[in-house]
């Protein structure tokens, strides 16, 4: 008995491992099948739903980015009200100005700006998320903190350790020509060691002495007019003007 089997007179061929078909031969190969099995031929060519095989592999990787990249954003997205701690700190020393020290907790980086009247004070980055201010009037100051995702905080302020006024004149004596002024200032202190006297000519006096816990300052007798300038720490100044002693 004759064995009758459509697909008898192909022989069968091994491909070796990763061998792959050219267009060509496995477009003639899908023909031949469709000729052993009495159907119709393709009318879409092989190359054409290869294409289309590809171009919807690549779009599912791309509708899969983007998901994945949706998913990361969502779950970011709690940073953009994230607003870290922060503390205010009053760092004024014995006889100084007022400074403020700032530090801000968390990862993330932060701005802080101070301002007074609308003016801009001075801020130092001093640290890691640490700052110091130093503002240069007393009144409200207003303190901003700026975070990455542009969250603000702001601190008030009232500033009232600022000195603003000069030092006092109390009296002077005159002795042996020597010229002795007493003075005082009750809030910041005088810089003694940035006294000093102008001639006429411009000519920078110096003073001979002073004695810091009685106030006192020792100018020479002038023979002319001098001006004599005497601040305080905070930069207030004291002007007198001595002249001879006839």
């Amino acid at each position: 008995m004759k064995k009758n089997n459509r697909f008898s007179n192909f022989k069968s061929k091994k491909l070796s491992k990763g061998a792959t078909l050219s267009p060509l031969a496995a477009d003639q190969m899908l023909q031949n099948v469709f000729t052993v099995v009495g159907t119709s031929s393709n009318a879409v060519p092989l190359a054409v739903i290869e294409d289309y095989a590809n171009y919807k592999k690549e779009r599912f990787i791309t509708i899969r980015s983007i998901l994945v990249i949706v998913i990361i954003l969502l779950l970011l997205s709690p940073l953009l009200f994230v607003r870290g701690n922060y503390s205010v700190t009053d760092k004024t020393g014995d006889a100084q100005s007022p400074v403020y020290e700032v530090h801000v907790t968390g990862i993330f980086p932060v701005q802080v700006s101070a301002t007074q009247n609308g003016l801009h004070v001075p801020v130092y980055d001093t640290g890691i998320r640490t700052f110091s201010i130093e503002p240069t009037k007393n009144g409200m100051m207003d303190i901003c903190i700026t975070f990455f995702n542009q969250q603000e905080i702001h601190h008030t302020i009232m500033v009232t350790q600022m000195d603003t006024t000069a030092p006092s004149f109390i009296s002077s004596q005159v002795s042996n020509k020597l010229v002795y002024l007493y003075v005082s200032d009750s809030e910041s202190g005088i810089d003694y060691a940035s006294i000093y006297a102008n001639d006429a000519n411009g000519d920078i006096i110096s003073p001979i002495s002073y004695d810091a816990e009685n106030g006192c300052v020792v100018f020479e007798s002038p023979a002319s007019s001098i001006n004599v300038c005497i601040p305080d720490m905070a930069g207030n100044e004291l002007l007198l003007v001595l002249t001879p002693n006839n």
